[in-house]
């Protein structure tokens, strides 16, 4: 059970989002433990993201990753957004950076 999300949000969450790798078994033991615990529902609405893949090898690969801070330092916020809005939320997106 998520003790400090309680806290804050309530017994029950009305958004709650993670990578759609989290569903199984995270998302699924979170709902377990907080509805065992409060008997009431957990989250009102689920949203899972696909992932950002960068040169087509999915992002959370060692050693194939950046850091927002990274990212930033060497494109405009506003280039940032536009990227993650450009596709579905579920879908994944692709990153490659031509170096010129």
């Amino acid at each position: 059970m998520h003790g400090h999300g309680i806290k804050h949000l309530g017994e029950t969450f009305d958004v709650h989002a993670g990578g759609k790798d989290l569903i199984s078994p995270h998302h699924e033991n979170e709902i377990a433990q907080s509805e065992g615990a409060t008997g009431k529902p957990f989250v009102k609405y689920w949203l899972h993201n696909g992932f950002v893949n960068i040169n087509e090898e999915r992002c959370r690969s060692p050693g194939n990753f950046f850091t927002i801070r990274e990212i930033l330092d060497k494109y405009d916020a506003e280039i940032v957004r536009l990227f993650l809005l450009s596709t579905h939320y579920r879908s994944p997106s692709i990153f490659s950076r031509r170096e010129t």
